[in-house]
């Protein structure tokens, strides 16, 4: 039916339809002797080419609410879903705002507050969500409308930071580091750089790489590294735990709280009244006041004013400063202490692997001897005979050439146990020093110039000066 007193109306964008019904053709009468219908109106949408979306309780209700004249929404088409948009999920904090850690007893703890990001080697540190393409909508005609695509993002590969595929959607760390977000670019760097002091805004700072501190690091704090640390300002009361080298440009200055571990050495400006141990040497570039400084292999304070005063330094080599002690006979004590344990291991593998070449030796010599005999008494000379005599002795000249060493490394370790080394004053010395080695205790008891004593019979001696200037302790 195709009715001109029921007029269909599409919108421009084909997702509603409308009906209005004139009232003179609802009423019968003999030009018009049938009364239309819900169907009668359905029938005009579909001729019109409304087929998706009917509303077919409004329909019914222009009959039976008599909305005559009226302009009625009868057909709503579907609208399409626009895709997602494709999304980057990080593995790490990209807001980067610290906040302290709670503890599991409900305490907080505001020396630890999470500034640093820290991933391993081959982590997944980034993934791609991929866009979604959408749902499709539908006209009230029928026809499909496209929907839009999400829109797509790219993770953005920074230094030290690989893909796992081609189609770039995960990102891992190429090694164990800190990862940041900067400018929308993920890195993962092995040197930790915080901008100002180590307080209560960046928290304690614990970093499988190397650490450089541009401010201070304040009393209570720590900053622990895989490798090595540098600090431009001053230390506090604070600990340093490094695997590595430390350098501390400014000082280490405190009520004696402080503490610093190098896996390397230390080097740095000045010491007053903390502790400072390194595995191997510890540089002072001015002055040591009532510091504990303890080092494997040397301790130097033989720039600045490379004064020593108070305190407690032991070394397992050498002690080398310009002044030690003062006017008033500060208790100074330096001491050398080698690694005993470590010097009787080396003594016990020595003379160990000593004995085994001698044994082998003297079996080779036997050998040899017992093939010189058939040598001799078969009267001819065999070349496989030969090259077997020719064979023994390379490897007894071998072995013994071994064996000198061995001796010489066995005398050497020795030597250092009876004599640890040498403590060198660059220009004076005072009363009060205490020197000890290898459990000889003596203290000076006038002032000397430039010296350098070492343990000579079991007592300190100036070797500069060739005399015994020191006094047992009582």
């Amino acid at each position: 039916m195709n009715d001109p007193d029921v007029k269909v109306e599409i919108s421009s964008t084909d997702m509603q339809a409308f009906v209005t019904v004139g009232s003179f053709r609802v009423v019968a009468s003999e030009s018009a002797p049938k009364q239309m219908t819900a169907h009668d109106i359905s029938s005009v949408l579909k001729n019109s080419g409304v087929t998706y979306g009917l509303d077919q309780q409004a329909i019914e209700a222009i009959i039976t609410e008599t909305k005559w004249d009226q302009k009625i929404l009868v057909a709503s088409g579907k609208e399409p879903t626009p895709g997602q948009k494709a999304r980057i999920e990080y593995n790490f904090d990209i807001y980067s705002h610290p906040h302290p850690r709670e503890l599991q007893d409900g305490r907080v703890d505001y020396h630890d507050i999470g500034l640093i990001h820290c991933v391993q080697k081959d982590d997944v540190i980034a993934r791609k969500i991929p866009a979604t393409p959408g749902i499709p909508g539908m006209g009230v005609r029928g026809d499909n409308i496209p929907a839009t695509a999400g829109e797509d993002v790219q993770i953005i590969a920074g230094l030290n930071t690989y893909f796992t595929d081609t189609t770039q959607s995960e990102l891992r760390a190429s090694f164990t580091g800190s990862v940041t977000l900067n400018k929308g670019q993920i890195q993962v760097e092995n040197t930790f750089i915080q901008k100002g002091d180590v307080c209560f805004r960046s928290g304690n700072i614990d970093f499988p790489g190397d650490v450089i501190i541009r401010g201070d690091i304040h009393t209570g704090f720590s900053v622990k590294a895989a490798g090595k640390v540098e600090v431009s300002g001053l230390i506090e009361d604070a600990t340093i735990e490094s695997a590595g080298d430390v350098l501390v440009k400014g000082g280490f200055r405190g009520s004696g709280h402080g503490h610093i571990y190098s896996g390397g050495n230390v080097f740095i400006r000045f010491v007053e009244q903390q502790c400072v141990k390194a595995e191997g040497s510890v540089t002072i570039a001015d002055c040591c006041i009532a510091g504990t400084i303890s080092a494997k292999e040397s301790i130097h304070a033989s720039t600045g004013s490379g004064t020593v005063v108070g305190g407690h330094l032991k070394a397992g080599k050498e002690i080398i400063i310009q002044t030690c002690g003062n006017l008033q006979n500060t208790l100074t004590i330096l001491e050398l202490a080698s690694d005993q344990a470590a010097l009787g291991g080396q003594i016990q593998s020595s003379e160990s692997s000593i004995d085994i070449h001698k044994r082998l030796i003297t079996e080779l010599k036997s050998r040899m001897s017992k093939l010189q005999q058939q040598k001799a008494s078969s009267g001819s000379a065999d070349s496989k005979l030969l090259e077997e005599i020719r064979r023994h002795q390379d490897q007894i000249f071998a072995l013994g050439r071994e064996l000198e060493q061995l001796c010489k490394d066995l005398q050497t370790i020795q030597k250092v146990l009876e004599c640890p080394g040498e403590i060198r004053f660059l220009k004076k010395v005072f009363p009060g020093t205490k020197l000890i080695a290898n459990q000889v205790s003596v203290i000076t008891t006038e002032i000397h110039g430039k010296s350098c004593f070492k343990l000579v019979d079991g007592e300190f001696m100036d070797i500069e000066a060739k005399r015994f200037a020191l006094e047992n302790e009582a």
